[in-house]
């Protein structure tokens, strides 16, 4: 009997050991990704649109503005896809729970414009529509990779954070809302690894 049961929590450390080393890989070729995601994920496709400012020097493709249509991939712990754009800074209650999304688009290339200037349209939709006036924004470069972290910022029970990641051939954002600590949001970032 004791050697069955040392067996079964062999097998039971074993089973855990593989479930958090070998996270669930998600995102398209050119832009995959492993998160700690709360519970089921619920992948969304689409389109967003990305606006590149002309250069009349000649130094881009393009000598007035153009808009480009990216393909966006979403991973949302939400089945709806209206959840990742509605105004939560704004009244919008989300039930108790957590809801962690992350989304990922090709990066503009060098030659259509900066693909910082498409952070930063990024960075402006999602604190305008998820959070407050005075959040807190750290932006941090390194590894290839351009980091910027706006919140966490709790309010009316709910803790947010948010991050745009980009390395210049894709563009990942995040966003995690929980009625938990600040922590917990915090975490979902933390948890969320670029690959490739």
């Amino acid at each position: 009997m004791f050697f069955l049961t040392v067996l079964a929590l062999i097998g039971i450390g074993v089973g855990a050991v593989a479930t958090t080393t070998h996270p669930e890989v998600y995102g398209p070729s050119w832009g995959r990704f492993t998160a700690a995601f709360s519970r089921r994920v619920y992948e969304l496709r689409g389109d967003t649109t990305v606006s590149v400012p002309g250069d009349p020097r000649g130094l881009t493709p393009f000598s007035s503005p153009v808009t480009l249509n990216l393909p966006v991939f979403g991973y949302s712990t939400s089945s709806s896809p209206w959840i990742s754009y509605a105004p939560l800074a704004h009244g919008i209650y989300i039930p108790p729970g957590e809801l962690d999304i992350v989304s990922v688009q090709t990066a503009v290339p060098a030659s259509f414009g900066s693909n910082d200037l498409v952070i930063q349209q990024r960075l402006r939709v999602i604190k305008g529509v998820f959070f407050s006036d005075g959040v807190t924004e750290v932006v941090q470069d390194g590894n290839g990779f351009s980091v910027t972290t706006v919140g966490p910022q709790c309010s009316n029970g709910q803790c947010r954070a948010a991050q745009v990641i980009s390395n210049g051939r894709a563009l990942w954002e995040l966003l995690a809302v929980s009625a938990g600590p600040a922590s917990t949001v915090e975490g979902f970032l933390a948890s969320f690894q670029p690959i490739g």
